[in-house]
């Protein structure tokens, strides 16, 4: 048996949902990666390390979630933008639009106008259906209290 399945982490979705549950409970959606692999008892090389094995990365992780959180706080409510900024993790609207832009292809005040469905790329789509995404937002997953590496 390896040290992952010990250690509660051999489904490694549940380890990018813990990481994803992680960023929408931090207050800028950028949890520290040393914390938050001492909180799922793995040390940060390690948990580096799942993750390459899972196909992604720990910043990967941390900007689809801010991607998500963007695009449904832009549709969802009327914040203003840099109060949506500060929210994902940026200290300027400047560079939150510039990364959004990135995302999604489409500039962050097209979210505000509600455009058709039509209008939107296939990479617009992709992030509005993975907002409703249930385990993202959900926090029942099980964080193992003892440390593996």
């Amino acid at each position: 048996m390896s040290s992952n399945a010990s250690c509660g982490w051999h489904d490694k979705s549940a380890l990018i949902r813990a990481i994803e549950e992680a960023c929408l409970r931090s207050v800028d959606c950028r949890p520290g990666v040393d914390q938050l692999a001492s909180e799922l008892g793995l040390s940060a090389r390690t948990l580096h390390r799942r993750l390459v094995e899972a196909g992604t990365s720990y910043h990967g992780v941390i900007n689809g979630v801010r991607s998500r959180l963007a695009v449904d706080l832009l549709e969802r409510t009327d914040l203003p933008m840099d109060r949506i900024a500060r929210r994902t993790g940026f200290s300027d609207v400047s560079n939150f639009r510039k990364a959004f832009r990135n995302w999604t292809g489409q500039p962050a005040s097209h979210h505000r106008r509600g455009l058709p469905d039509a209008s939107l790329t296939s990479t617009h789509r992709r992030l509005r259906t993975s907002i409703t995404h249930p385990n993202l937002f959900d926090s029942h997953e099980h964080h193992p209290s003892t440390r593996c590496d």
